[in-house]
């Protein structure tokens, strides 16, 4: 599932590209259903974080790899919840309504 090891790669344990595709595009049940909520529950600590590396790293690394690290840290490290505030309820309002005149 991960890369093999090395000792000058600052990516280690990266998972492959395919584990990673396989992330985005696999079908889960929805956490909503019982189904759905075992399911996270027992696979939610496989998902390991990217590891932090500095801007230098970064650009240090190949292009195919600062695209499976950015696309991978993207995925584990965006999924920060919605706060329940007056201004997101106000523009939540403002987009429905925007998007239900512009479909009619």
């Amino acid at each position: 599932m991960t890369r093999a090891l090395s000792h000058d790669d600052p990516l280690d344990g990266l998972p492959s590209r395919a584990r990673i595709a396989e992330l985005i595009l696999g079908s889960r049940p929805p956490l909503d259903t019982y189904v759905g909520w075992q399911h996270y529950r027992t696979h939610y600590e496989l998902l390991v974080p990217a590891p932090t590396i500095s801007p230098q790293k970064w650009s240090m690394l190949p292009e195919s790899r600062r695209y499976d690290y950015d696309l991978y840290r993207e995925l584990t490290n965006a999924n920060l919840p919605l706060q329940d505030t007056p201004m997101h309820d106000k523009v939540g309002k403002l987009i429905r309504r925007r998007l239900s005149g512009n479909t009619r």
